[in-house]
């Protein structure tokens, strides 16, 4: 499996991927995967998500419905395959890590720029790239994938009116 990141690589995104290799045996199958550890709010540095996923869904046989997800690993050492409610910085960030996919595919490219400071903690630029065959995560074409840029709109314009 091609790594998740490019390199060079910020230090706690290596660190990650070295002290947690991805989970790919589990039933989501990762198109971007974010290192997290380092990134993760109030709980960076000691948290059990080690990564936030962009991928295929794991209720759907087909694997053609996108989903993401947090990868969590738990105290008795070992990847939860639970889902969670979350706490509202991961949602956010979640959030993002989508909207950043729907950037790189709109661009059809197959690796994904995340700028310094998207995420707290993450102080250098880093480049996830694709784990899967065909990248090209939104289509115009398919419907799903347009709700979700119809969401993300949305959520665009609800931003603008509610911040300054």
């Amino acid at each position: 499996m091609p790594s998740p990141v490019k390199k060079p690589a910020p230090r706690a995104a290596l660190n990650t991927l070295a002290d947690f290799p991805p989970p790919f045996h589990l039933a989501h199958h990762p198109i971007y995967l974010l290192p997290y550890e380092a990134c993760d709010g109030i709980y960076a540095g000691k948290t059990d998500c080690k990564y936030l996923s962009v991928g295929r869904a794991q209720y759907d046989p087909s694997k053609s419905k996108l989903s993401v997800k947090t990868l969590r690993y738990t105290e008795s050492e070992r990847w939860s395959r639970m889902s969670e409610e979350l706490p509202a910085h991961r949602a956010c960030d979640l959030v993002l890590l989508l909207a950043l996919t729907y950037a790189a595919s709109r661009q059809n490219r197959g690796e994904i720029t995340v700028p310094a400071g998207t995420f707290q903690g993450q102080d250098e630029e880093l480049t996830l790239t694709s784990l899967a065959e065909y990248p090209q995560v939104f289509d115009d074409h398919d419907v799903e994938s347009q709700i979700i840029v119809d969401r993300l709109y949305k959520l665009k314009e609800v931003l603008n009116s509610v911040l300054p």
